[in-house]
């Protein structure tokens, strides 16, 4: 490949950061971005999302069990290939050390630049709980380009690094779906049975409530 054209896509690279990091900016995303990117140091996260998985379980038994052992495969190998991988082999600069203009809005980050793990495991959770949840994938892929994009606002990565971790990631949630594909169809099949006898009781039991009634 032609170096010059490597050097102008790493340019462009550069320029786009800088506009990102020190150009497009506001008060309100200076208070929203470094808040999310900074989210899973917030000592609450825990508790609130076992609290979620613990309701989400309560509700759908199996195929909440089946769900979740998908999104913790897929999120743990998106971040382990990211980070003990693919860091280690392409050992890019951060954008502190890379010599353009930085306006840090998070702690110092050492380490590889390439690719960005929040995006990766941003995108390959939100690949596997919009197939679990359908009517939220809009969310889900929002939350997750806040995410990745916030990665640069704050100052650690370039926007080549969370466009390749958040491509990375989502090939992996969908990898996982694929490799889980016949498990995730049982528990689907199973909860559509149990839905459809416990709605079947129901109406039976309203029935008989309103024969009394009169």
């Amino acid at each position: 490949m032609d170096p010059s054209f490597l050097q102008n896509f790493v340019n462009f690279d550069h320029w786009l950061f800088e506009r990102i990091n020190g150009d497009w900016t506001s008060p309100l995303l200076d208070a929203i971005l470094p808040f999310l990117t900074d989210l899973n140091r917030n000592h609450f996260l825990p508790l609130i999302v076992l609290v979620l998985l613990g309701a989400w379980i309560f509700k759908q038994r199996l195929r909440a069990l089946v769900w979740i052992l998908t999104l913790v495969i897929a999120v743990g190998a998106s971040d382990l290939i990211s980070y003990r991988v693919i860091k280690s082999l392409a050992e890019r600069n951060r954008p502190e050390q890379a010599g353009v203009h930085v306006v840090l809005r998070t702690t110092h980050h050492s380490g590889s630049s390439f690719p960005s793990n929040h995006a990766a495991n941003a995108f390959a959770g939100a690949s596997v709980l919009s197939s679990a949840f359908p009517p939220a994938t809009p969310l889900f892929y929002l939350i997750a380009f806040l995410i990745a994009y916030s990665r640069v606002y704050v100052g650690v990565h370039f926007p080549l690094d969370v466009i390749a971790g958040g491509l990375l990631g989502w090939m992996i949630g969908f990898t996982t779906k694929i490799l889980l594909g016949q498990l995730i169809t049982k528990a689907e099949l199973t909860e559509k049975n149990r839905f459809e006898r416990y709605g079947t009781e129901s109406e039976k039991q309203r029935r008989k409530d309103l024969m009394r009634r009169k």
